[in-house]
């Protein structure tokens, strides 16, 4: 998984009015970096001074390499991400390979998944999900047995390591944990 390609990089600055005013002493200015030199840094948040920037990419790494660290096989897993024009907000999604998918008591299948969510403008809290989804309608839909739940707000003590955290709780505490052709309970 290639991450430079599908996720911008963001940096806290100060809050200025303009160029040449003071800074505002509470706040900070979350702003996308530019790729090219035709670009130009492009605000999109203000937070506060206790606010630890989360970059997106970290999270999709550390995501998947929990689950490498797991055990998993990284060739058979499949990727998608979402975002918004500005890239503030993200949705990453890993889905497992059919081995790990399940029937449930309707007989139904439900395939394995990591969902993740950031907003580096601290609108939501870092979210990851683990669990068994069913497409129910085409609409977009979906049945789920979560499995594990790891949150945490963007604060300078939440950092990344949550996701390691949330990942290793899904190994050690998640019944039907990641393993092939469990029963789903």
């Amino acid at each position: 998984m290639r991450s430079s390609r599908f996720f911008r990089s963001f940096e806290t600055v100060p809050f200025r009015a303009g160029p040449a005013e003071p800074s505002n002493p509470f706040l900070l200015t979350v702003s996308r970096k530019p790729l090219t030199a035709l670009e130009h840094p492009m605000p999109v948040g203000i937070v506060s001074h206790r606010y630890s920037l989360v970059q997106h990419r970290d999270v999709a790494m550390r995501c998947r390499e929990g689950l490498v660290d797991a055990g998993v096989n990284s060739e058979n897993l499949r990727y998608e991400v979402g975002v918004p024009e500005l890239g503030e907000w993200m949705n990453f999604r890993i889905y497992f390979p059919e081995e790990y998918s399940l029937q449930d008591s309707h007989g139904e299948r439900v395939d394995l998944r990591l969902e993740c969510f950031n907003a580096v403008d601290a609108s939501s809290r870092l979210i990851v999900l683990f669990g068994w989804y069913r497409l129910v309608c085409a609409n977009g839909m979906v049945s789920r047995r979560q499995c594990q739940k790891t949150d945490c707000e963007h604060q300078q003590e939440g950092d990344v390591g949550a996701v390691d955290g949330g990942v290793e709780k899904v190994q050690v505490h998640c019944p039907g944990r990641p393993t092939p052709r469990r029963p789903c309970r």
